[in-house]
């Protein structure tokens, strides 16, 4: 089987996480594609950047939303030289991959951050949608109105531990209709009995970072996955 390898936020393990040298990396690696994560500044613009405050990666306080582009501009990424990328500038240096979007649309408390991204991410690709791009988030309402935005939008629901029950709920009865893929993370996947590739949607589980856990997916039917380790997981796909 050969595997799709997807570089979780680039390359993390050789470059600063969601960095262009990070996507770069990645693609230079053979991966099939990047995924990302995005939020919206002070003056509505879209970013890439993970987390809910600003300290573990730039040392700085306060959230995305608080600071205008220009601002966000003068940081730099765990003390390197990266700076923050513009969702144009991360499409513009992974032309010709699968580009998996993380809408950053609740915290880890499940409160609603980065309100009207949805609708400021449809503005941006009103007229420059492709269909090597994907939608995904933990937060199922963004994904729906994304879909409702434009039918043709590929979208994903994120899963992981502490929303397992999803799983249990959708391997019972059915994947919603309007989700064209899932994204579970690895460890509620693993003691699946059941071959899942032939399931409707595509499954691409998240973080594989261990060679010896693509026997697992085989087993299961899966053909592609998320890793923090696109080198060192392509060398075996």
């Amino acid at each position: 089987m050969v595997f799709k390898v997807v570089g979780h936020r680039g390359n993390p393990s050789q470059y600063p996480e969601n960095t262009i040298a990070s996507f770069v990396s990645a693609l230079k690696c053979g991966s099939s594609g990047v995924e990302t994560d995005i939020q919206i500044t002070r003056d509505k613009e879209i970013v890439i950047f993970h987390d809910d405050d600003m300290k573990r990666l730039t040392g700085e306080p306060g959230m995305i939303g608080q600071y205008t582009l220009a601002e966000l501009k003068e940081m730099r990424v765990l003390g390197t030289d990266e700076a923050i990328p513009t969702l144009q500038e991360f499409l513009d240096s992974t032309n010709g991959i699968e580009r998996f979007i993380e809408l950053k649309a609740r915290n880890e408390k499940g409160e609603r951050i980065n309100t009207g991204l949805e609708k400021y991410l449809n503005s941006f690709f009103h007229d420059n949608y492709t269909v090597d791009i994907h939608f995904i988030s933990f937060d199922i309402e963004a994904i729906r109105n994304m879909k409702e935005y434009n039918r043709n939008y590929s979208v994903g629901l994120d899963i992981g531990r502490e929303t397992s029950l999803i799983w249990d709920s959708m391997m019972k009865d059915h994947i919603p209709d309007f989700l064209d893929f899932v994204i579970p993370e690895y460890s509620i996947i693993e003691n699946e009995d059941r071959d899942l590739g032939r399931n409707s949607s595509r499954i691409i589980p998240w973080v594989v970072n261990e060679p010896e856990k693509l026997e697992t997916l085989k087993k299961k039917g899966i053909d592609a996955f998320m890793t923090d380790m696109p080198c060192l997981m392509a060398g075996y796909s």
